[in-house]
């Protein structure tokens, strides 16, 4: 009996320790760009040409959107020569943005960790217009925010009077 109780002791034991050690993630290098796990490596993109913009030239990377039956990849002005060159040289249509998409989620995250006290009721990243939305429950725009809109990546919205909930 206390051979089993000591036994399961030091089970129980070892399955707390291993429950909180630190997890940790798994890094892919798979040329100019580091990922932090297995679904950006794999992600299903639309077409060729996304999936090298993405991988090749991550900070240059905008997004894409669908429309009248065409996807249109974002990339962000002054990339490379050999970026700009090989977007002329294909068939997908691209267009030319202010703002890289990891710079939109920069922007986004830093919102949304200050959001709270804040007017602000709702953010997100709108693609087709390459700016990060905010849209606020007053007309008063948080001090913060100011340098965002003047620089033009984050467009504020009139939804005021409404909760994050009447958007979901």
């Amino acid at each position: 009996m206390k051979r089993s109780l000591v036994f399961l002791l030091i089970a129980v034991l070892g399955v707390m320790l291993i429950s909180c050690t630190e997890q940790t993630t798994t890094k892919h290098n798979t040329g100019n760009a580091i990922y932090s796990d297995e679904l950006e490596v794999d992600y299903p993109f639309p077409n060729p040409l996304m999936y090298y913009v993405y991988h090749e030239y991550k900070d240059f990377y905008s997004g894409y959107y669908y429309e009248d039956g065409t996807y249109i990849l974002q990339v962000k002005t002054g990339g490379p020569q050999e970026l700009q060159e090989y977007l002329e040289e294909t068939n997908y249509e691209y267009g030319l943005v202010p703002f890289s998409y990891s710079e939109m989620i920069s922007v986004m995250n830093y919102i949304v960790a200050h959001m709270e006290g804040s007017n602000i009721s709702m953010c997100g990243i709108n693609i087709t217009e390459n700016y990060v939305e905010v849209m606020l429950r007053d007309p008063d725009i948080p001090d913060f925010l100011n340098g965002f809109v003047l620089i033009g990546i984050v467009e504020i919205s009139d939804h005021f009077g409404y909760s994050t909930l009447n958007y979901m």
